[in-house]
Formats: C-alpha cells, structure tokens, sequence
C-alpha cells in the first residue's frame, strides 16, 4: 500500500514529496505566501 501525501507530511518521511504536493497540502501560494491572518495563527 502507497501512503498518501498527508501521511507522508505526518510522518517524518516529508522530504520524499515534491513541492508542488507538499504546497498543495498545506494549502499554500508559493508566490504570495500566508496570509496575515494565517501567519497570525501559526505562531
């Protein structure tokens, strides 16, 4: 069985994923970045 890439992200094993994947999980802009808000509620 293939793990998913949120199981990947999980697990320590996050390095295995392309970015593409990885932004797409986190629900990211690679151009704009976070948010002021999203920011906010990260720290």
């Amino acid at each position: 069985m293939t793990a998913t890439p949120q199981e990947i992200i999980r697990s320590s094993q996050w390095h295995y994923l392309s970015v593409q994947e990885i932004t797409r999980h986190l629900d990211t802009n690679l151009e704009t970045g976070l948010t002021s808000a999203v920011a906010a509620k990260k720290t």
